[in-house]
């Protein structure tokens, strides 16, 4: 039941890999009137995640369900996605995993929150670990690095990868992927392909 024009889920929690949000930075460098929106877009929809409280606070190792809880609390609080323009996702070509692998077959009234079937709808979530997708820094990382969407795609482009944590402590990033072998591979058959 998902359709263009829904956006009952823009309003989740979207998590996103590091490199989803690269090709996100990457997507809105060469749209640059979605890069204004999202610009335009983000301090309002920053202050309303800020003014939510700290419901993504780091859960105790055997508090699982706290986090879980949190997650349908900010579900209910209904703040749409700074990417959602009209209703309709404006990097929908580049949308993380998270968002790409969610299909609902209920009436997409039940995905609200407040909807007394909401418990009864029927999603499906494609099983495949977006965070298995290994980037180039792989490695050097003792985790995969995750995190809140939108943030982050904000920080990369504020601050480069540097700011982003887990990155940010590889302080040699430059000299140690900017002429390795396989970047330079992949970089070579990106210029290839887009000529």
């Amino acid at each position: 039941s998902c359709f263009k024009g829904c956006s009952r889920c823009c309003s989740l929690f979207i998590g996103a890999s590091v490199q989803e949000a690269e090709a996100i930075v990457y997507y809105l460098y060469r749209n640059e009137d979605k890069l204004q929106r999202f610009l335009e877009n983000y301090s309002t929809w920053r202050e309303k995640v800020k003014k939510s409280g700290d419901l993504f606070r780091k859960p105790e190792q055997d508090d699982k369900s706290r986090n879980i809880g949190d997650l349908a609390a900010y579900a209910r609080l209904k703040i749409p996605c700074p990417f959602l323009q009209n209703d309709v996702c404006s990097i929908y070509e580049v949308r993380p995993y998270v968002c790409a692998g969610l299909i609902v077959t209920t009436p997409p009234e039940w995905c609200d929150p407040d909807h007394p079937k909401h418990s009864e709808r029927k999603r499906y979530i494609i099983q495949q670990s977006a965070l298995a997708d290994l980037t180039f820094y792989w490695k050097n990382l003792k985790k995969p690095v995750w995190s809140f969407m939108p943030i982050m795609v904000y920080d990369i482009l504020e601050y480069g990868l540097k700011g982003i944590p887990g990155i940010s402590k590889m302080g040699d990033l430059l000299s140690r992927y900017a002429y390795d072998r396989d970047v330079q591979d992949v970089i070579s058959r990106y210029r290839n392909s887009s000529v």
